[in-house]
């Protein structure tokens, strides 16, 4: 993984293929990070149903950047103009590459 990125995924046990909505409700989204030498690192986030083109011309989708930047992770909303229901998007673990700098470090969660 190249430096400054931040890759989401998704642990799946399953052997089939699933849509956007069914693998959402096996697991929670891990966010994995290989930080760059200044400790910065972004990444983006596409999900949809994968089921039809309306869902991206009617913009039924979550779209959301992810921008850690020394001590602090950043999510900005691009679009989640989806119903609450539809997906039940949750952040799983963060996993920071080479993070012996934040061993003492508290993290906290604030949402808006």
């Amino acid at each position: 993984m190249r430096p400054g990125y931040l890759i989401p995924v998704q642990p799946s046990n399953s052997s089939t293929a699933l849509n956007g909505t069914k693998l959402l409700t096996f697991a929670p989204i891990d966010l994995v990070v290989n930080r760059d030498a200044d400790k910065h690192a972004s990444g983006k986030l596409f999900l949809d149903e994968g089921l039809t083109v309306s869902e991206l011309t009617n913009k039924e989708y979550i779209y959301y950047n992810f921008l850690l930047n020394g001590k602090s992770l950043v999510k900005e909303v691009v679009n989640d103009n989806t119903s609450p229901s539809k997906y039940g998007t949750q952040l799983g673990k963060l996993v920071i590459a080479d993070a012996a700098d934040l061993q003492s470090t508290d993290f906290a969660c604030y949402f808006d």
